[in-house]
């Protein structure tokens, strides 16, 4: 999953509904700009706190999100792998 644009999907969300707001409520240019800073600000570090956590949820092993995504595109071979393996497992067992 690539979780690098949460950070600015998320700033510039915020921004377009505050944007939109301002216009509908027909508030002041220079306080609209001032609080369109500072929520931009405050969803750019909400986004960098959301993106840490499901990257630290998307680990296995400890391994980045990008080592598991190449894994799972090769996934048919490791499944084969698995299975060969739980199989021979079982011949050992009966021995």
């Amino acid at each position: 999953m690539k979780t690098r644009y949460i950070p600015a999907v998320t700033m510039l969300s915020a921004g377009a509904v505050i944007s939109i707001i301002s216009i509908v409520k027909k508030w002041d240019v220079l306080y609209s700009l001032k609080l369109l800073l500072g929520i931009l600000i405050l969803f750019y570090v909400l986004g960098l706190i959301a993106k840490a956590l499901i990257t630290r949820t998307l680990e296995k092993d400890g391994r980045p999100p990008e080592e598991y995504e190449e894994e799972e595109e090769n996934g048919q071979e490791a499944e084969e792998g698995i299975e060969e393996g739980a199989a021979e497992g079982e011949e050992k067992k009966e021995s």
